[in-house]
């Protein structure tokens, strides 16, 4: 049975019933009381000897073998003794076989089962609580699995209501409700997982670890610390309550109180993965990137598994800002394969994510087609917030960033390939219309999230406290504010910015947008200023990509104002990091062309002069057109200084379109990454190995991550009978 399916015969009829019940209620009683959904419990509280069904220590490492053998002995019995002794004592084999199967997540068998045990009774207690867990933990379907739970949750209020003190409809109660609230906390529904929590508390046990995180996102913070304080220090999930106080002070944009808790937290518990994933996003925040960077790997070598995002992911991020475009694919690669050893139903929590890096690495290397797939396929389909600090609305703008920059690129790009005719006109202008429609629709979706606050959270640098490298908006993105928020607002924001910042770090980057801003602004004396100061003053290394836009910046300025060596050395800059600043800034290259008279030349360079993204100048940067032995056609490029910037070498064709085709790969060459390669790699032709290898690690990257992300149906092969 194909186990996305749903039991036409009795799921979908109940599902409807309850649609046109609820609708009802809505009416009657309104849908936002949350007694209505949650009613006090029915039950008495338990007494003593009542089963531990929530645990109420954490797990401890692997590493600790008693220790963690000795936990899971005691949850084992918990399922053992509900099996035999009191839940499902008296229950036929079939639906202590689904209970089993639920819990040791043979969900295959469990979904069997499940539809039988449904068939015959679509009221089953034990049938709706197994096929929640077979929605959500397998087939991803946490709305189906909500109801089902839901619709078992009240099975048990109704036995409660017959006998407050029926110790099976306790425990049935306790065991739903736990499966409730993990369904409620992976849709990221904060008022509802605290409901949840508190019914537990109501009839079971404190259990603060349940509430507090939901409490953080509501940003409830007094209410957090409360129920922290009532379980911190007393060795049972002090991990969490260690971690939940570094997301508080993160959420109040405390960078350096975040980063303190965030490294006393690892000091105490160094093998833990989400911490150490936390202390690297509180490094970023305080531009401690060398710091930032071993974090994402101790946590990526951290032993336990209870993860549900890769440090892999923001790692390539970081390491993207950086200018280090192989490594960053070698990353991705990684995060590949650590999300394919995770549960199938986590990895909704950073699809998304996983697919704006992939995005954002596919920029660095000029693949423009292939980043817009992977942008769309995270804005079409975005992760679950329940697992992180981020809410759906700061999601839902940093994916629209992401993929406006990205949109806008390929537009640029295309611009560029129908001024020179590489591409033919009627497709390329249908095309380009429909890239500026996306455009333009991306912008108002964009524009309608913002709000005040979340406008000064954009222009932050390094962001504390939500939108920042973790949903994937790195450093330079802030440049594309220049185009989708008014100036005269932006700079609003950025005054309101610069009162709540204390760090002397941040004021370049604040720099660095104002000379952007006073760049549109025609203002170009004043732009030069702020861009020569932030680029004496931003991290040389960890900045490299940052650092080209304002170089373009600066340049642009400077050119302007009649300084040509000036804009020509800062544009040398920006050419070396990150020639894609040009495109996203809007910004044309000075250039001076010459050749040695033969036809051919002539056309390559009126071909050239006809760029979009060039245009002639004799103060500009030099391009020489000339041939080269063995019939070859050879196009050098030359910053001022003359020292080579880059060149490409062409067998000479008599084809229709050669002109064409070769200016194009001259815009291509222009716009691939140099900045990691070497000398030798810069002074090699464009038929190199490097540029060779290159291309085979963006089309593998592409390959391996839709492999991991399609896994095979097959069945496992039968093993040989002995």
């Amino acid at each position: 049975m194909n186990c996305t399916h749903k039991t036409i015969t009795t799921f979908a009829p109940r599902l409807i019933l309850d649609g046109v019940l609820l609708l009802i209620a809505c009416f009657v009683v309104g849908c936002d009381s949350e007694i209505d959904i949650y009613p006090p419990a029915p039950f008495e509280h338990v007494g003593e000897g009542f089963p531990e069904i929530i645990a109420l220590t954490s797990e401890p490492l692997v590493d600790d073998q008693p220790a963690f053998d000795e936990y899971w002995e005691r949850r084992s019995a918990v399922f053992e003794k509900a099996r035999n002794e009191t839940i499902l004592a008296e229950a036929p084999e079939i639906e202590k076989d689904l209970f089993d199967a639920a819990h040791d997540e043979n969900f295959a068998l469990a979904r069997k089962l499940a539809d039988q045990v449904l068939q015959e009774n679509p009221d089953s207690l034990v049938g709706l609580y197994a096929m929640a867990h077979v929605e959500a933990y397998a087939e991803n379907d946490f709305a189906y699995a909500l109801n089902s739970i839901r619709r078992a949750r009240a099975q048990a209020e109704a036995m409660g209501r017959r006998n407050p003190r029926d110790p099976i409809g306790q425990e049935w109660y306790i065991w739903i409700l736990a499966t409730e609230w993990h369904i409620l906390f992976s849709l990221d529904r904060s008022e509802e997982v605290i409901a949840a929590a508190e019914r537990i508390e109501q009839i079971y046990a404190p259990v603060p670890w349940m509430k507090d995180f939901s409490l953080i996102k509501l940003e409830r913070f007094d209410e957090a610390r409360a129920e922290i304080a009532k379980y911190r220090g007393l060795g049972t999930f002090d991990l969490d309550a260690d971690n939940s106080v570094m997301v508080i002070e993160d959420k109040l944009k405390r960078r350096e109180s975040s980063l303190e808790a965030a490294r006393a937290m690892c000091q105490r518990f160094p093998e833990r993965r989400a911490l150490q994933y936390n202390l690297g996003l509180a490094a970023i925040s305080n531009a401690s990137f060398a710091e930032a960077e071993q974090a994402f790997l101790a946590a990526a070598a951290a032993t336990d598994d209870s993860a549900s995002t890769t440090p892999y992911v923001p790692l390539a991020a970081l390491l993207v800002q950086q200018g280090r475009f192989p490594e960053a694919l070698d990353a991705l690669k990684q995060a590949q394969i650590d999300r394919g050893q995770r549960e199938p139903y986590t990895l909704h929590n950073d699809e998304a994510n996983t697919n704006l890096a992939i995005a954002s690495v596919l920029l660095a290397y000029n693949e423009a087609d292939l980043a817009l797939r992977f942008a769309r396929r995270a804005t079409e389909s975005p992760d679950r917030a329940g697992s992180t600090s981020i809410n759906e609305r700061e999601l839902r703008i940093s994916d629209g960033l992401v993929l406006w920059t990205i949109q806008k690129y390929a537009r640029e790009e295309l611009q560029e390939q129908l001024s020179i005719g590489a591409v033919p006109s009627g497709a390329a202008l249908a095309q380009l219309a429909s890239l500026q429609s996306a455009l333009w629709q991306t912008k108002q979706k964009f524009t309608s999230e913002l709000i005040h606050s979340l406008t000064v959270d954009l222009v932050r640098p390094h962001r504390a406290g939500g939108i920042g490298i973790e949903s994937q908006i790195l450093s330079w993105h802030q440049f594309m504010l220049l185009d989708l928020i008014p100036l005269g607002v932006l700079e609003v924001a950025l005054s309101a910015a610069e009162k709540g910042e204390k760090p002397d770090w941040v004021s370049p980057y604040q720099q660095a947008i104002r000379s952007g801003i006073r760049m549109r602004k025609h203002d170009d004396a004043e732009a030069l200023r702020l861009a020569t100061a932030a680029l004496e003053k931003l991290p040389p290394r960890a900045e490299k990509v940052f650092r080209g836009f304002v170089a373009a910046i600066a340049g642009q300025a400077a050119w302007r104002l009649d300084q040509p060596d000036e804009a020509i050395g800062h544009w040398s800059t920006a050419m070396r990091d990150f020639p894609q600043a040009f495109r996203l800034l809007d910004i044309q290259i000075p250039i001076r062309l010459s050749h040695q008279g033969s036809d051919l030349e002539q056309k390559v360079v009126a071909t050239l002069a006809s760029s979009s993204r060039f245009f002639e100048d004799p103060r500009g940067c030099e391009i020489i057109v000339r041939p080269f032995q063995d019939q070859q056609l050879l196009i050098e490029m030359f910053r001022n200084d003359r020292s080579r910037h880059l060149e490409i070498l062409v067998p000479i064709s008599s084809e229709e379109g050669f002109v064409e085709t070769t200016v194009e790969l001259f815009h291509q060459r222009f716009f691939q990454p140099l900045v990691e390669l070497t000398q030798a790699d810069l002074g090699s032709l464009d038929g190199s190995p490097v540029a060779a290898r290159m291309r085979r690690e963006v089309d593998q990257l592409l390959s391996d991550f839709i492999q991991t992300e399609q896994p095979s149906s097959d069945p496992e092969p039968q093993s040989d009978p002995m």
